[in-house]
């Protein structure tokens, strides 16, 4: 057997990619879920790719924070307001931030493993 030169290392990455790539467009959402967890369990440990649990329960806590810092922005808002003060509107990213944060937690959770 005579062992693999860059060019046919190119061509089997070709060749990978384009079953990949088969696999991927003929899948269902439900498949790729599965195909993502299955990737994603296949990374070492030690690799900052993997998505773990404690990534999850971090967006987690930021997506509290942000929650907690947004109610506390439009709080302040209404106790100013109700003392007669003109003030421009509250900005809506810490609740953005919140529901992407939570979006994104409840997405990834289904990635990682027990």
């Amino acid at each position: 057997m005579r062992e693999a030169v860059p060019h046919d290392a190119a061509r089997a990455r070709r060749d990978f990619a384009s079953e990949m790539h088969a696999l991927v467009a003929s899948a269902d959402a439900d498949q790729l879920a599965e195909l993502i967890t299955e990737a994603n369990a296949a990374l070492p440990d030690g690799d900052e790719r993997k998505i773990c649990r404690e990534d999850v329960r971090m967006l987690r806590r930021l997506a509290g924070q942000a929650r907690t810092f947004s109610n506390s922005l439009l709080d302040h808002a209404a106790e100013r307001r109700s003392m007669g003060e003109r003030r421009a509107p509250v900005s809506p990213e810490a609740g953005r931030t919140a529901r992407w944060a939570e979006r994104l937690a409840r997405a990834l959770e289904t990635l990682v493993s027990e």
